[in-house]
């Protein structure tokens, strides 16, 4: 994901693991990445915050702390 709102889509889509995988796997790069960049984190961080404090690991997926 490039952009926090494909990150929030990508997060919700649990049926498809990839995809998850995925933003699970960008995640920490890419919030750290936009926190001094704009204002997309800025705008949508209360949405971003909810969906990462409501994951759950279902698929076992290494990174997943991180």
């Amino acid at each position: 994901a490039r952009y926090i709102r494909d990150l929030i889509t990508y997060l919700r889509d649990t049926e498809n693991v990839e995809r998850y995988h995925l933003a699970i796997t960008t995640a920490p790069s890419l919030i750290r990445r936009k926190t001094g960049f704009g204002t997309e984190l800025a705008e949508q961080i209360e949405e971003v915050a909810l969906i990462l404090v409501s994951l759950q690991n279902d698929n076992n997926h290494p990174y997943f702390h991180e």
